[in-house]
């Protein structure tokens, strides 16, 4: 049976035909797994000097804005890409690079879209990068067009644990988030 897959990165969907001969489908959720967790939540931002966060109030550097969405439900997973244009389109990220990692990006922009959990997160989710001053912009707007599905606004201050779990912000339904990943 010829399975079609919508391919969903940057823009709106474009069909996926596999190739007609393929690795095991085992293989390819290894290799899925294997970078989901890798790039959902790697390094984050340096912790100030001297900063407990057990006990200190450390400031936020930065934000993430993430969408989460049952990846294995096809017409779930096209609004959240649907969603995920039209913020890019609204904030000038179409065509252009996604972010590079978690730390400092100088700029707003779009990580990829993890399919499979991983990191902190039990389900697909896909992100956005915050700078500070483009909280007020940014957050307001998602939180009024993110319809049905449910969003998580974190800082980040480099005391991840407390950015995820304590500090948050949801829009909708809060998820579960696998907090003993963090140090």
């Amino acid at each position: 049976i010829l399975k079609l897959q919508f391919l969903y990165l940057i823009g709106p969907p474009r069909l996926y035909l596999p190739p007609p001969t393929m690795p095991p489908p085992s293989a390819y959720f290894a290799a899925l797994l294997l970078i989901a967790c890798a790039a959902a939540h790697p390094s984050h931002v340096a912790l100030e000097e001297g900063v407990d966060c057990a006990k200190d109030m450390p400031a936020f550097q930065s934000y993430h804005i993430h969408v989460l969405f049952w990846g294995n439900s096809p017409a779930h997973a096209a609004g959240a890409m649907d969603l995920q244009h039209k913020f890019m389109a609204e904030f000038g990220l179409l065509g252009e690079k996604n972010c590079t990692g978690f730390l400092d990006q100088g700029r707003l922009c779009a990580f990829g879209v993890n399919w499979a959990p991983g990191g902190p997160f039990t389900t697909a989710e896909y992100s956005f990068y915050i700078p500070v001053e483009e909280y007020a912009r940014t957050v307001p707007w998602m939180m009024q067009h993110r319809g049905q599905y449910d969003v998580l606004v974190h800082p980040n201050s480099g005391c991840m644990a407390n950015d995820h779990l304590e500090w948050p912000l949801w829009g909708g339904k809060p998820w579960e988030i696998d907090g003993s990943i963090f140090p």
